[in-house]
């Protein structure tokens, strides 16, 4: 008995697929990655942000000299991983000090339209779900101590009956 042609077109073929395979692995790996680390680090903003919003106990609130000022001097996450010398983090601070009041104007300004569309789109999902799920939506939100407001006007459509029509 000779041994088996691993030069053939089949063999050929698995090696590109086990090529393939290896490659998908490794780009939903990374993928994973990468998603771990922008969550860590947009988690680590949102902290940072609560801190100064005076969220919870112990927190600043940006009303306060010291919570304003440290809401204008804050250096991005991705500056302050770098281990910033005392004199970058003092031209950093006061760039941030700088542009904060302008950014913080347009977002001002970007906010009431934000949140107007997405209380649009969560009011149209709403509208897509079945009964029970809007009603466990809706003690879920409740039990999270949403702001009722907000809550409220997302779930208008389905309290009024007034769901359009879904395609």
């Amino acid at each position: 008995m000779s041994a088996p042609d691993t030069r053939g077109p089949a063999s050929r073929r698995r090696g590109a697929l086990l090529i393939g395979v290896v490659f998908l692995a490794g780009a939903l790996a990374g993928a994973a990655a990468d998603r771990v680390w922008v969550v860590t680090q947009f988690l680590g903003t949102m902290r940072q942000a609560s801190l100064l919003a005076g969220e919870g106990r112990g927190r600043l609130s940006r009303n306060s000299p010291e919570g304003e000022r440290r809401l204008l001097s804050t250096i991005p996450d991705q500056f302050t991983r770098l281990h910033l010398t005392p004199h970058q983090d003092s031209v950093l601070s006061a760039i941030a000090r700088r542009r904060r009041p302008r950014a913080d104007s347009v977002m001002q300004a970007l906010r009431p339209t934000v949140q107007h569309l997405e209380t649009e789109m969560m009011q149209e999902m709403l509208c897509a779900l079945t009964p029970a799920q809007q009603t466990d939506w809706l003690a879920y939100m409740q039990a999270d101590h949403w702001n009722p407001d907000v809550v409220a006007e997302r779930y208008k459509l389905v309290q009024n009956h007034t769901c359009p029509a879904t395609p």
